[in-house]
């Protein structure tokens, strides 16, 4: 038996798919089994929590790996459901503020779509000052 992969990588950023195929050989014959294929993703871990306050630290929500998804779609809502930031490509840019005005503390809520590969993360930031 033989293992034959082709990995196809969309760049060196993105999620890539890796496929499979297996070559059996009896007596001089091949077959090559159905091609299995695997999307490998780069996980989103945001954070729960900003502190946009003036001393420096945790000003901005800063999402790692964020950049790996240029399209990718980002809204917070506050605790009614309203539309507080949207994004196209996010920059890790959001600190607390609507058109440029402070959001109160609280939690607010959001949804990021990486528009590559199949994971639709949601959950909750909290602003803290």
């Amino acid at each position: 038996m033989i293992l034959d992969t082709l990995v196809y990588l969309d760049n060196g950023d993105d999620a890539f798919t890796h496929c499979f195929r297996i070559k059996a050989i009896s007596s001089g014959v091949e077959s090559w089994s159905n091609e299995f294929c695997v999307i490998f993703q780069h996980l989103l871990n945001p954070p729960n929590a900003i502190s946009p306050n003036g001393d420096e630290y945790n000003e901005y929500w800063v999402i790692d790996d964020v950049e790996r998804y240029p399209n990718a779609k980002i809204v917070i809502f506050n605790r009614w459901g309203n539309e507080v930031y949207h994004s196209i490509g996010y920059n890790n840019d959001f600190k607390g503020e609507r058109n440029g005005q402070p959001l109160p503390d609280g939690i607010y809520y959001y949804i990021i779509e990486p528009r590559i590969g199949t994971t639709i993360y949601k959950g909750y930031i909290t602003i803290i000052k």
